[in-house]
Parts: C-alpha cells; structure tokens; sequence
C-alpha cells in the first residue's frame, strides 16, 4: 500500500500525538506526531469501508478513531492495535459530521437526513434520535450537549439529558450561508465554526460556550 491516499482527503482529526485521516478512496490512515513532527508512513492503513470516507474524528487520548462513509455506515477503530471494533449502520444517507464525546464511550453522528443520532460504543446502541429541522453539516459534542451546523446557516445547541426533544436549547441567528464545519476547544469553553458565504468565501465565527 502506498503512503498518500489515493484521492482526496475528506476529513481530518487530530488526538493525542496521532493524526486520523479519512479519503475518498474509502481508506483511513493514523499518523505519528512525535515532537511537533509527523511521521510520513502512517502507523495504520485501514480499508474497511465500501464507499468513500466522509469524516473522520478521535477522542482526546487517542485511544479509539471513527470514521463515516457515504453509505451511512460508522467504523469504530482500536488506534493502538488497528483492530475494527464495531460497524454501526448510522444512517440511511451519508454521514456528513461526526464526533467523539470526551470519554470516548459515545459518538454523535449527523447527516443530510436531518437526523442528529448518538451511539453507545460498547454496545453499538442508538440512545438519541433528534430531528434537526434542516440538513445537517457539521457537529461537535463534549458528551454533555451537543453542537450542530447546517443549510440554514444556524448553530444550535441541544442538550444530551432531553432525551427524544425535538428542539435545541439555544440557537444563534442565521448567518445567511451554510455552516460547514465546527471545532469545539478541549476544555469546552470555546466553538469555532466555519460559514460558506455568498461570495464564496469561507468566514470563522467564534463564540463563549458558557
């Protein structure tokens, strides 16, 4: 197998002292970060997915990767040992965001299908199911609420504890264009969200958490 991907990367996530990256070519690569470098063979090279590789996310230690392919479908990966842990067929449409709660025991997972779904890891199991009301792009969670960005050029916040509501806790005002893409801090105060503007441009919002 070759160092590169063989097209496009779709999606990059960085942990602890690991880089995971997802490609159109269906295959997920982990690289090594060792002081402030990365190493240019990649430590793992995985090619179980079927279709090509949406996004990518890792937790915090670096202990366990997931990636999304355009068929609706979640791999769960053992970063040390490259092993395949579960398959979860997430949604019927692509996967257009996804992210790991901080203890590495859940993930949220959003798609074009409006859906906005969590997971329990060790079981495989679908605990919340939200409608968001559009397409959704993009999405962080911290294991204790969830951030999310879509067509309608709005970020929204929903609580995990509210079970099967259908409405977020906060939203901000529309922006007018797509959000594409949120980063959320490690210490959670602070979520970054990047907006497709009319002009083509790409604009940062940055907001307070708390």
């Amino acid at each position: 197998e070759g160092v590169e991907h063989e097209d496009a990367v779709s999606s990059v996530a960085l942990g602890e002292r690991r880089i995971v990256s997802g490609s159109w070519d269906g295959s997920v690569k982990v690289w090594d970060i060792r002081e402030s470098k990365l190493n240019p063979t990649p430590i793992l090279d995985l090619h179980d997915h079927d279709h090509p590789v949406q996004c990518v996310c890792i937790d915090p230690n670096a202990r366990i990767a997931c990636s999304a392919s355009q068929d609706g479908v979640v791999l769960v990966w053992d970063v040390r040992t490259g092993k395949r842990q579960r398959m979860i067929r997430a949604h019927k449409r692509e996967v257009t965001g996804i992210s790991l709660s901080n203890t590495g025991y859940d993930v949220t997972t959003v798609s074009n299908d409006g859906r906005i779904r969590t997971f329990d890891l060790t079981k495989g199991e679908n605990f919340l199911d939200l409608a968001a009301g559009e397409d959704v792009s993009c999405v962080e969670t911290d294991g204790d609420v969830i951030f999310t960005g879509g067509s309608r050029g709005v970020v929204k916040l929903w609580d995990m504890q509210q079970g099967g509501e259908n409405k977020p806790r906060l939203q901000t005002k529309s922006m007018g264009a797509k959000v594409s893409a949120l980063s959320l801090s490690r210490d959670g105060a602070w979520l970054v969200a990047g907006v497709e503007t009319a002009e083509g441009k790409e604009d940062l919002m940055i907001y307070s958490t708390s």
